[in-house]
């Protein structure tokens, strides 16, 4: 995928999460080279919310990534041409995916509760609809 640069993957992880298993989706997403930082917040009331932010910047792998993003989402393939220009800005295309649905071993656009906050930024946005988006 010589249209994809990075991959950026971003979550929270509530008090009754286990860390290790946040950590453990992350890479299921993004493979085994992810780099993955921390961030600790804290809520309202007090409790401790980590942020785990993951990246990806090797070709091979990003090429992976694209392509399990794109049979898992298949059924959501034409809708997402259709809001192209909603998920796009400064080269950066924007998904949320379901988080729950990523435990369970699917893919699935997130439309509200716990989801996992991906940016993939583009070299081209136009190489990217053709890879993507090509022959639909």
């Amino acid at each position: 995928m010589s249209s994809v640069r990075k991959i950026v993957a971003r979550t929270t992880c509530h008090a009754t999460e286990d860390e290790r298993r946040i950590k453990g989706l992350l890479r299921l997403l993004l493979t085994e080279k992810a780099q993955i930082k921390e961030f600790l917040l804290v809520g309202h009331y007090g409790n401790p919310i980590k942020i785990f932010e993951a990246w990806l910047r090797d070709k091979e792998n990003i090429s992976t990534v694209i392509t399990r993003l794109k049979e898992g989402l298949r059924e959501e393939i034409y809708a997402l041409r259709e809001n192209f220009p909603e998920r796009i800005e400064n080269n950066v295309y924007f998904l949320r995916l379901d988080k729950q649905e990523l435990v369970r071993g699917g893919y699935k656009l997130a439309k509200d509760g716990e989801t996992i906050q991906l940016k993939i930024f583009l070299s081209s946005e136009e190489s990217f609809m053709a890879e993507i988006f090509g022959g639909i």
